[in-house]
């Protein structure tokens, strides 16, 4: 997988996920699904889901590929829905703005001196968990009678 591979990956998933969150409600992106066995931690919301998904970039990509430093909180609970897109917009940039300079060369190789996993993996993981929970936001969007577009 070159850096070019990568950014169709990233696009297509992060493509979907906007077009879905056009469509939410605030109420949709509040409604937490039923439980019961409720826990402070659960998934149940799709705020959660999608600091999640955010917390998820930054922290393989960002932190671990591109060595940043960043300390920057994600406070998704009480931002709008576009506010939430500018975020993942402004998250993703970053990620494409290293694959472009990597557009040409393999990502098979180690993150770091004694890791074995490959930057590739990294990235085909990132970008399939996104898709993996964007199944999650159709479902509970759905369960609260929320209509979604095709994807």
């Amino acid at each position: 997988m070159t850096g070019q591979d990568a950014i169709k990956f990233f696009h297509w998933t992060r493509s979907r996920t906007i077009k879905i969150l056009h469509s939410l409600s605030v109420e949709t992106l509040d409604y937490k699904l039923p439980s019961k066995r409720p826990r402070k931690d659960s998934p149940g919301k799709i705020r959660r889901i999608l600091k999640h998904i955010v917390q998820a970039e930054v922290g393989w990509i960002h932190r671990l590929i591109m060595k940043e430093k960043e300390t920057e909180e994600y406070d998704i609970s009480t931002m709008s829905i576009d506010e939430i897109i500018a975020l993942l917009e402004r998250i993703r940039a970053k990620t494409v703005e290293w694959l472009e300079e990597n557009k040409d060369n393999s990502l098979g190789f180690p993150y770091g001196k004694k890791a074995s996993t490959q930057v590739s993996w990294i990235m085909y993981h990132v970008a399939e968990h996104e898709a993996y929970h964007l199944g999650q936001i159709v479902l509970i969007a759905e369960m609260n009678g929320q209509q979604i577009p095709w994807i």
